[in-house]
């Protein structure tokens, strides 16, 4: 019994050690056509710090478009990493194309939320990450897991100070309108007469009469279709360069 509990004792110890080297070995690049000669492990590493600084994964995929006849679908290149669309991901595509490399920033999920279109246009636009189109890929993507992990973070503090800001703007708001009702209707009751009007004035209403002339009834047509997928928040492209 003691044997069997000192076992127990030492796997939940060595449990988060093997579970952070599971994580550290998931593969987070693919490299079709060998871009990337030996920099593979070393660019590796530098997603997997920035993946776990950040909290969604980031992948990298990179092919020769002039080998596959019309190019990969976005749900071809999730599932290579076990993704789908409704996951949190964030993928960056290189491709060449006649001698001319081209890159593409995908997000989905949380990578879609955190990251705004201005966010996403930093990231494709930053000089690091733009060493890609000169095919120095070991600074491209090593600048372009540095910029999204920060990216990421800015758009988590962000979230959060609006969750705090946008309740309390409604608060005064709320309490703006009540004063101002309050206000209102205070000098409406000083500027009402002191005297009883009934007194001095007399309204005798003695003949009423309603005519109709004449009625319209208009029909509208009310679409109840409704296009569009359910699911959660959005994904797809964010630019391309």
């Amino acid at each position: 019994m003691r044997k069997i509990a000192s076992v127990f004792l030492i796997l939940l110890l060595f449990m988060p050690i093997i579970s952070t080297n599971s994580s550290a070995s998931i593969s987070r690049i693919i490299d079709e056509d060998g871009f990337l000669g030996g920099d593979l492990a070393e660019l590796e590493a530098k997603l997997y710090e920035a993946e776990a600084e950040c909290g969604i994964p980031i992948r990298i995929y990179l092919y020769d478009e002039g080998k596959v006849a019309f190019g990969y679908s976005e749900n071809h290149l999730l599932r290579s990493f076990g993704f789908d669309t409704d996951d949190d991901v964030i993928l960056l595509l290189i491709t060449r194309e006649y001698n001319t490399y081209y890159y593409e920033l995908f997000t989905y999920g949380d990578g879609y939320d955190l990251i705004s279109d201005a966010a996403a246009d930093r990231i494709l636009d930053d000089s690091g990450v733009y060493s890609i189109k000169r095919a120095d890929f070991g600074q491209g993507i090593s600048a372009f897991a540095s910029v999204t992990s920060y990216e990421v973070l800015e758009g988590r503090r962000s979230a959060r100070l609006t969750a705090i800001i946008v309740p309390i703007i409604l608060g005064i708001i709320a309490g703006g309108i009540a004063f101002g009702v309050v206000f209102y209707r205070y000098k409406r009751k000083l500027k009402s007469p002191i005297y009883p009007l009934s007194n001095y004035a007399r309204l005798n209403l003695t003949v009423a009469r309603d005519d109709f002339i004449t009625s319209h009834v208009t029909r509208v047509r009310i679409n109840t279709s409704q296009g569009g997928s359910g699911g959660r928040g959005g994904g797809g492209s964010r630019g391309r360069r």
